[in-house]
């Protein structure tokens, strides 16, 4: 949400270039301590609730963390106390100074409605894995060696299996494949 808001990390330490080691350091040091700021210019135009909801949701200590439900009921999601000013061009700005590959592949696409968002965003991700494995490097997938979730380390998580209750999608079929002489029920 801090991203979201400003465009910016909440964590970031300057780097000087012989000294990335301490860099690392100083900058979980940042992270395991919650020291962060609302830093203007980026944070002035945002609302006091916003800044008291990413607050609360950034709390170091874990049992003191909002809990998702509180934060749905949080004023400034389930009321009206978000600023009337349209950040969008400033935040875009930011995150693409702050978040873009050297390529230039990553767009802010504020405007496009969630779900064309998330296409994008998995077919970009669809992209960078096969070029990566085109150019013989791999793109490390969710449950691989240092994203730290289950899973032998360098080996992807086995996908989830369907639920019995819910259909299973349809692969698209080739354009020269034959149509099925009987559609496939589950068992």
């Amino acid at each position: 949400m801090y991203i979201l808001l400003s465009g910016n990390p909440p964590f970031y330490e300057e780097a000087d270039e012989d000294d990335y080691e301490n860099h690392d350091k100083n900058l979980f040091r940042k992270i395991l301590a919650g020291d962060y700021e609302f830093d203007p210019p980026y944070w002035d135009d945002i609302s006091q609730a916003a800044k008291e909801l990413v607050t609360r949701l950034m709390e170091v200590e874990q049992d003191q963390r909002i809990t998702a439900e509180e934060a749905i009921s949080h004023e400034w999601i389930s009321g009206n106390a978000a600023s009337d000013k349209n950040i969008k061009d400033g935040v875009c700005a930011q995150i693409e100074k702050n978040f873009a590959v050297p390529s230039g592949r990553w767009v802010c696409r504020a405007s496009m409605p969630p779900s064309s968002q998330a296409r994008s965003l998995t077919k970009g991700l669809r992209a960078c894995r096969r070029q990566g494995a085109r150019e013989g490097s791999q793109v490390p997938r969710r449950g691989s060696a240092g994203h730290g979730r289950a899973g032998t380390p360098g080996e992807p998580r086995p996908l989830p299996q369907t639920p019995p209750h819910l259909p299973r999608p349809r692969r698209p079929r080739p354009p020269h494949a034959a149509p099925p002489s009987a559609p496939a029920r589950d068992p």
